[in-house]
């Protein structure tokens, strides 16, 4: 017997502290690293009718992007604080976007903290801690909200 057991009860698939490894369930919804469900623009709308609210003068269809939707007008802003301390916001993104998702995954994603401002001049405006204009553009770019040239960094 040597010091090994030959127990029936044990599996050649339990580890070395006897517990079974977890096994992927089937039906799940594909999700991202952070645990939110991102597969493209549709995720981000606020509603399932939501792509026929738009209008044609706010949005422009690339043929390209398999029938994306892509916004004109974004603005990316920064504002310093203090010495060390900046705040970043997005404007120009359409009400049908749901932007507290957005928001959500921000906030996941980049390892900041954030809002969703009512302005009166700007409509909703999403507002994140610290400098995070390059991630937001590459963010709107690779999911096909906005292309490159239609958004606007501001800043230093």
């Amino acid at each position: 017997s040597e010091g090994f057991s030959s127990d029936s009860d044990a599996s050649d698939n339990e580890g070395p502290s006897g517990a079974k490894p977890e096994q992927a369930k089937p039906g799940k919804k594909s999700r991202d690293t952070h645990g939110l469900p991102i597969s493209g623009t549709a995720d981000l709308l606020s509603g399932p009718s939501a792509a026929s609210k738009f209008d044609a003068d706010l949005f422009d269809e690339d043929e390209d992007d398999h029938g994306g939707i892509s916004v004109t007008g974004v603005h990316i802003r920064i504002q310093q604080r203090t010495a060390r301390k900046s705040t970043t916001t997005l404007q120009g993104l359409p009400e049908q976007f749901d932007l507290k998702y957005m928001l959500k995954y921000f906030k996941k994603t980049f390892g900041c903290l954030g809002a969703v401002i009512n302005d009166k001049t700007y409509g909703q405006v999403i507002q994140l801690g610290g400098d995070q204009r390059i991630k937001l553009r590459d963010f709107l770019v690779s999911e096909g909200i906005a292309e490159k040239r239609h958004i606007v960094v501001h800043g230093f």
